[in-house]
């Protein structure tokens, strides 16, 4: 099934974007890869996607969480 990237449902785009970060569990990557098999047009997608996050990492600054985040977590469990 060809899905013309101009077509993107909510859904695959939710998926796409999980996709790209990591963040999705083996049953949804396999989704994803089996749609990808069969349109080029999202391989390009996943691309710019790819692009745009390395871009937006160049621009985070790393910090650290205040000390007393620690206990205040334990304390929450």
């Amino acid at each position: 099934m060809n899905i013309p990237s101009n077509e993107l449902t909510e859904e695959l785009e939710i998926l796409l974007a999980g996709y790209v970060l990591g963040d999705l569990t083996q049953e949804e990557t396999t989704k994803v890869n089996q749609t990808l098999k069969f349109n080029p047009e999202l391989v390009l997608e996943v691309n710019r996607l790819k692009k745009t996050l390395a871009i937006l990492t160049l621009f985070l600054t790393e910090t650290s969480p205040p000390k007393s985040l620690r206990s205040k977590i334990l304390k929450q469990i």
